[in-house]
């Protein structure tokens, strides 16, 4: 935080000045619209405690959602090599690291290069890449489900048999990056803040932050790696893995269908529609795979079925422009929810009003987790009319442009963020995490400062 003078010299002669305070990155923000949120919180506590906060976010990755499936995949595969030698089980669980690791690297590239410009979240943000994480799980289940399988026949088998620990390795190197795509989509406080101080820091720092978050994802991985004869207390191999691996295609069907919400919550119900019919394409590509036991027919067919329906049903969807998302139809009982915008946060604040700003996203877990437990809270509810808080929704979704740079002004790259502002205060409140008691705090001083 800083504190200095601003004085000039007028035409006249006289001296004026004017008292300015705040956090060193508010420079940056001078020619956004008043009262928007310009002044980014102090990162404070140097760059061990962030390294350390980005380790446990890149930790707690693992037990997201989104991750904990392929995990669950990851380790039965690590039982099913459970007989070979523990060289290369170790091997293949570097190899598994090494893609966790390119992953977070290209990532680390992509923010020295565009620095502010990199969001986070953007998998989910655009529809194309969205629809290709949907379908990529989709096939992935009705692999383990036994519908087709991919193996090589006749010579083929044994030709290929002498590559077979190198084509091992490499899909274990593809694999660490597929868990680690759809992971990001699970942003936790930890990551939240950690890439937020990023985007501000030197090259250095940059890489130094995005191998924290890497060694913390794949810890657990290099750890089961690391100590084989932990796998000796895993059952033995059996009957039991065929049910195991059918369950855990259940487990991805489900994740499919958590991504196909996400994208019906942002791109409507028209696009997630269009995206069942690809799906089902699919589905039926993938059981000819499976029933002509993987022929060059097969194939072809598969791929003629693929590209057909996804520009048959799917490709107009995607690249429609996205509609407004429209708040949802004010509950008597809950919060008068406004839109986000700039120039309507100023206004309000400029007639004196108190103001809260929930920057979210529908595909947002963490969001979802704090609007249930805090936002819909009675007491909150309450305190908020009591008090005449002017709420409003920043809905990030779909990446809006405006909310984006918001979001920058106050040192983040993702969300949930929370903004409270109080009249006659010129900082706001900012966190990215809720606590009932916290934020009945934080707007029981409204209307303290100015009485006294």
């Amino acid at each position: 935080p800083w504190r200095g003078v601003v004085a000039v010299t007028t035409p006249e002669g006289s001296r004026e000045g004017w008292l300015v305070e705040g956090a060193a990155a508010k420079l940056a923000g001078l020619s956004a619209p008043a009262g928007a949120g310009e002044t980014p919180p102090p990162s404070g506590g140097g760059l061990l405690p962030k390294l350390l906060l980005a380790f446990l976010g890149g930790l707690i990755m693992n037990v997201m959602p989104c991750v904990l499936p392929v995990i669950a995949l990851k380790i039965f595969g690590f039982v099913g090599q459970a007989g070979q030698e523990p060289g290369r089980v170790f091997k293949l669980g570097l190899a598994f690291t090494a893609g966790v690791f390119a992953f977070f690297m290209l990532l680390a590239a992509a923010v020295v290069k565009l620095r502010g410009a990199f969001n986070w979240g953007y998998q989910f943000q655009n529809p194309f890449l969205l629809a290709a994480l949907i379908a990529l799980v989709f096939v992935f289940a009705l692999n383990l489900l036994g519908v087709f399988e991919i193996a090589l026949s006749g010579g083929a088998a044994s030709k290929m048999s002498e590559l077979s620990r190198k084509e091992g390795y490499g899909g274990a190197f593809l694999h660490g990056l597929f868990t680690t795509l759809l992971g990001t989509s699970c942003t936790a406080p930890f990551l939240s803040t950690s890439l937020g101080f990023a985007v501000t820091q030197s090259t250095l720092v940059i890489i130094l932050l995005f191998l924290a978050i890497a060694a913390g994802m794949s810890l657990p991985y290099f750890l089961l790696t690391a100590r084989p004869a932990w796998l000796r207390y895993v059952p033995k191999p059996g009957p039991w893995m065929e049910r195991a691996r059918q369950i855990m295609g259940f487990v991805m069907m489900a994740v499919a269908v958590w991504l196909l919400g996400v994208l019906g919550d942002t791109r409507g119900a028209g696009t997630a529609a269009a995206m069942s019919w690809f799906l089902f394409v699919l589905g039926i590509a993938s059981w000819l795979l499976g029933a002509w036991h993987g022929s060059k027919l097969s194939w072809l067919t598969a791929i003629v079925l693929a590209v057909g329906g996804y520009y048959g049903v799917l490709h107009a969807k995607l690249a429609a422009a996205p509609t407004a998302t429209a708040l949802s139809a004010e509950d008597p009982a809950g919060i008068a929810w406004r839109p986000f915008s700039d120039e309507a946060v100023a206004a309000a604040r400029a007639a004196g009003q108190a103001v809260f700003v929930d920057f979210t996203a529908s595909w947002c877990l963490n969001c979802k987790v704090y609007e249930r437990a805090v936002l819909q809270n009675d007491a909150v509810i309450a305190k908020l009319r009591e008090k005449e808080v002017t709420a409003f929704k920043a809905d990030w979704s779909n990446g809006d442009a405006a909310i984006g740079r918001a979001l920058k002004r106050f040192g983040r790259v993702g969300v949930p963020l929370y903004v409270l502002y109080r009249p006659g205060e010129e900082q706001p409140v900012v966190t990215d995490a809720l606590t009932v008691g916290a934020f009945l705090a934080e707007l029981d001083r409204i209307g303290r400062r100015s009485s006294e």
